[in-house]
């Protein structure tokens, strides 16, 4: 080889020199600019620009660490080129901007501020152009350059401190350098200084505090709480350190040795013969993200020769809810290794009863602070996620229960087991230890296995509102049409319907006024029921019968009311919908046909009452109430008649024993008395009563008849009670044992034309053929005559020249609703009706058919 000459060393040299200062400005492994090459670089592209606003920007991978435990170094290089690159490809230099690498997985920027929003989307955009299966997480931290007299170093210690500000937050990926930041960071670091000594000090403690069967008080597990115990300042409040910790990273220091204590404690109490029961140790989303947690606490529990059911691992909901994927891959880790896993402080903020469905956990922790509002609604969500709980078959520890009425609320909804001042405060480890020993204090079995034996048995409607057991189509079924209402000063619009609503009411008329809707007459009693659910405090709700006239002809709806929120003039209600159109029809034919009997009696002379007999109460018509000159439609007798006069004194005796016999029990009694009626009229009337029995077989009450037999007992009274006084007792026995055998009748009317139509028929005619009620006489029959008389052919010929004025007596066997029939005697007489058509008004007494009289 020849000898080097003075040019080559010289260009070797500078060779040397250019490699050295590219190593010194330039990160080998992503090629951007070293920390002190973008402090130098900065500067100077600032002064360039000495009109644009810059802000300096600090990214950082969240989790980073676990990238390089589980893919090894060179994957976790991989991901902070690519890292680096989606940087650059964000802010390239003709932003004009300059990207570093300040060391590990951080990073920083200077490039033009932009909005906050603007900032939330780079961030995005460069997190998803990473490789999908690193599911990368970045936080950024923003210094908006106000001063530009700093040096660059610590305008990047503030983006510093923003960064680290988003990395304990659960609000944002993204902070913004504030001025008390940096005394927050000195804060922190005072506290961690603290922790570390007290840990060194043998200052941090484990404290325990009971989980309670609600039923029997006592113990089934405990959580291990740490404290701080201070020899200045005693015990201090986790909530002044842990917090701080989270932030800083530290609490995976802590936690580990909080696991650790844990587990040496329950060892300890084991080996002296002292039976324990399962105790949760807390483990964050920080323990989850740094370390492998399943590992690292089977190590612990085969150091300390225990089982992993003895110790339980306690999740936050937030944890879940900010990195779910993670969570609930370490979570199955746990279970599958035999862990139990309980999400603890469920309903603290973040919960969602669709993330019941999503998560694997043994054991759900539900915060109390669900309840801290005294409103409905709050109870409401509470049970909600008892119940869908519960179809989960996800066992549910309350915490943070501290009154009776809490603890009776939790027995209401099903929940069985709790935590909580009302039981038990957090006590140090002696204490606990000598609640463990007293056999009285602790109950055998885990949390999960005693509350499948606790369940209680009583079934819960809401249990079918679950997914799995009703559909929405069949739910809607069930219900029926259903609608949410508004009512904002003094208008009711319904907002939302069900499928089954808008079938009802139609699609279109959502939001529509409710009271446009309604028939002028109503508006005052929807008005009036709305008012009424509103102040109504109880779950009763309301009920109201409406006429709509939004169709072409009137519709008759019942609403069923109930106030679910209530502030000021501003409401929302919710109500059942119901088309009672045909009941309200079938109402109004009922109360024209007994019009029609009423008027029908009129044109007979017959008054026919109701007697009420626990309240010896009779009813009248405002036809009774003018022939009987009575002030009222209701009065009691006999007492009424009696006192006013309208008994005379020759009958006072006959009158008030026929009333005494109906109300001692008797099926039916009859009499004539004279009696004063309206106009000072004077006259003879027939009193008949006759008692309907209720389904125990008590008397309840009697149908009345009052008929005119003046003319008769003027010329027939004397012969008549000399021909029955000739009969002897026998005699008189059997004619009595006859009557009442017969008294069996109702009252109907018939138009005398094709078919003879039904022009009335009282609830005995009703009920003497077996119907249950007008409607359904109607519905079977159609109200057509000749399908009821079974010997129709015969009866017509005869009835169809009848004039009004005349009178008959027929027989015929009428036929009842079941097939079987009747044989009776219609006794009647032909009017003349309201509207000028004839008719027949009869009374059909039920008697023995002539050829069975023999037998």
């Amino acid at each position: 080889m020849g000898a080097t000459t003075a040019d080559e060393l010289v260009r070797e040299n500078e060779s040397l020199r250019r490699a050295l200062d590219s190593a010194r400005r330039y990160d080998p492994l992503t090629d951007l600019l070293t920390r002190e090459a973008f402090y130098a670089d900065a500067a100077a592209l600032m002064a360039e620009h000495p009109d644009t606003h810059f802000s300096i920007l600090c990214f950082d991978i969240c989790r980073f660490k676990l990238v390089n435990d589980m893919g090894g170094f060179e994957d976790g290089d991989n991901l902070l080129r690519a890292f680096s690159y989606a940087l650059v490809d964000r802010y390239p230099l003709d932003a004009p901007a300059l990207v570093s690498r300040l060391g590990g997985d951080t990073f920083v920027v200077l490039a033009p501020t932009e909005s906050g929003e603007a900032t939330k989307e780079a961030l995005t955009s460069i997190s998803h152009a990473c490789p999908s299966r690193y599911n990368v997480v970045a936080v950024v931290g923003v210094y908006g350059i106000d001063d530009r007299t700093l040096p660059v170093g610590i305008m990047c210690d503030r983006a510093l401190m923003a960064m680290r500000a988003a990395k304990g937050s659960y609000f944002g990926r993204v902070s913004f350098y504030q001025p008390g930041m940096r005394d927050a960071l000195m804060e922190e670091r005072a506290v961690q200084e603290g922790i570390e000594a007290a840990l060194a000090a043998d200052q941090i403690e484990p404290f325990f505090q009971p989980k309670c069967n609600i039923r029997t008080g006592k113990i089934v597990g405990a959580e291990a709480l740490v404290r701080w115990r201070d020899p200045q300042r005693g015990i201090v409040a986790p909530g002044e350190f842990i917090p701080l910790l989270e932030r800083s990273g530290f609490i995976r220091v802590l936690d580990r040795y909080m696991w650790e204590k844990t587990a040496a404690w329950m060892a300890d109490l084991n080996a002296k013969g002292v039976a324990t029961v399962p105790i949760s140790v807390n483990v964050s989303r920080t323990d989850i993200e740094g370390m492998d947690v399943c590992a690292t606490l089977q190590d612990i529990i085969a150091r300390y020769n225990l089982k992993p059911s003895q110790l339980e691992v306690e999740i936050t909901e937030s944890a879940y809810a900010e990195d779910r994927e993670s969570i609930i891959k370490a979570s199955e880790s746990l279970m599958n290794s035999g862990f139990t896993v309980l999400m603890d402080d469920f309903g603290s903020g973040y919960s969602s009863l669709n993330m019941l469905k999503d998560i694997n956990v043994n054991v759900l922790k539900i915060d109390m602070r669900f309840l801290d509002r005294a409103d409905r609604r709050s109870r409401d969500i509470m049970e909600s996620v008892v119940h869908m709980a519960r179809w989960l078959n996800l066992p549910v520890i309350a915490e943070g229960v501290e009154t009776d009425d809490q603890v009776d609320f939790l027995l209401d909804v099903g929940c069985s087991f709790a935590q909580g001042f009302h039981f038990y405060r957090p006590m140090d480890a002696d204490t606990f230890a000598a609640l463990l020993t007293d056999g009285e204090a602790v109950e055998s079995g885990d949390t999960s296995e005693r509350l499948v034996e606790d369940a209680p048995s009583v079934f819960d409607f809401k249990d079918l509102l679950h997914e799995d057991v009703i559909s929405d189509r069949m739910l809607s079924n069930i219900l029926g049409a259903v609608a949410l209402y508004s009512y904002d000063d003094g208008v009711l619009r319904a907002v939302r319907g069900n499928s089954a609503y808008q079938r009802l009411i139609g699609a279109d008329r959502i939001n529509e006024s409710v009271f446009d809707r309604c028939h002028p007459d109503d508006r005052a009693l929807l008005a009036d029921a709305v008012d009424r659910a509103r102040n109504s405090h109880n779950d009763e709700g309301v009920k109201v019968v409406i006429r709509s006239i939004a169709y072409a002809q009137a519709r008759w709806f019942e609403l069923h009311l109930f106030c679910l929120h209530a502030y000021g003039e501003n409401n929302m209600l919710y109500s059942s919908v119901v088309d009672v159109t045909e009941r309200m029809e079938d109402i109004e034919a009922l109360r024209m046909s007994e019009r029609r009997f009423e008027l029908a009696m009129e044109a007979t002379g017959l008054v026919v009452f109701e007697l009420d007999i626990p309240t010896r109460t009779i009813r009248c018509s405002e036809y009774a109430q003018r022939l009987l000159g009575m002030d009222s439609a209701e009065a009691r007798v006999p007492e009424y008649f009696i006192e006013s006069g309208g008994i005379d004194k020759v009958s006072v005796d006959d009158f008030r024993e026929v009333y005494e016999t109906i109300y001692q029990g008797a099926d039916h009694a009859s009499t004539v008395v004279r009696s004063h009626m309206a106009n000072d009229v004077t006259a003879w009337n027939r009193v008949t009563l006759m008692t309907v029995r209720d389904a125990a077989g008590r008397p309840s009450r009697a149908v009345g008849l009052v008929e005119n037999v003046t003319r008769e007992k003027e010329m027939d009274l004397t012969l008549g009670q000399q021909v029955l006084a000739r009969l002897n007792e026998a005699n008189q026995r059997t004619l009595i044992e006859l009557i009442r055998d017969n008294i069996v009748f109702g009252l109907v009317g018939r138009y005398i034309e094709q078919d003879f139509p039904q022009y009335f028929a009282s609830v005995d005619f009703i009920a003497m053929l077996g119907y249950d009620s007008y409607t359904d006489f109607i519905e079977h029959t159609g109200g057509i005559t000749r399908d009821v008389v079974v010997e129709a052919a015969r009866v017509e010929g005869p009835m169809i020249n009848r004039k009004p004025g005349d009178t008959y007596l027929e027989h015929y066997h009428l036929r009842r609703k079941d097939g079987s029939t009747i044989f009776v005697e219609d006794r009647g007489v032909i009017v003349r009706t309201e509207d000028g058509r004839r008719a027949s008004l009869s009374i059909n007494i039920m008697v023995p058919e002539e050829g069975n009289a023999a037998s």
